[in-house]
């Protein structure tokens, strides 16, 4: 079973974001894992973003997730980017919920992402995550 953030870490950069794995990979990492690339869609202006927390739901597991933009502060507008990897074991429908804090930890920006589908890994979907203020 999936300890909440332990088999879970942040893959990579992408446009916008730079890398900050909330856990480093373990064994139950190993083998074809599915790739989630998330762009965060502005709804209205948020700044001063020190740091970003996903958290991936798929099925009853909650797998947790965080990142920093590449400027901080960062601002929404423009889009921001960046890929997650999943465990290997993980398949079917994906929600992503994206909270934004400012340097004092104070959310300020937050998104919920429609439903994806996740095939056997690996598998590689978008998804996108309308952000608002707040």
């Amino acid at each position: 079973m999936l300890m909440q953030g332990a088999a879970a870490a942040l893959a990579l950069a992408a446009l916008g974001c730079a890398p900050a794995p909330l856990a480093l990979p373990g064994p139950d990492m190993a083998g074809p894992r599915s790739t989630v690339d998330v762009t965060l869609e502005p709804g209205g202006f948020i700044g001063n973003i020190d740091s970003f927390k996903a958290t991936a739901t798929v099925g009853a597991e909650q797998l947790d997730y965080s990142t920093v933009p590449a400027a901080r502060p960062g601002t929404i507008p423009p889009a921001l980017t960046f890929s997650i990897l999943l465990p290997p074991f993980v398949a079917g429908a994906i929600e992503l919920r994206v909270r934004a804090f400012d340097a004092d930890g104070l959310q300020v920006g937050h998104g919920d992402s429609p439903a994806g589908m996740l095939g056997a890994p690996p598998t590689e979907i978008a998804l996108d995550v309308p952000m608002e203020p707040g």
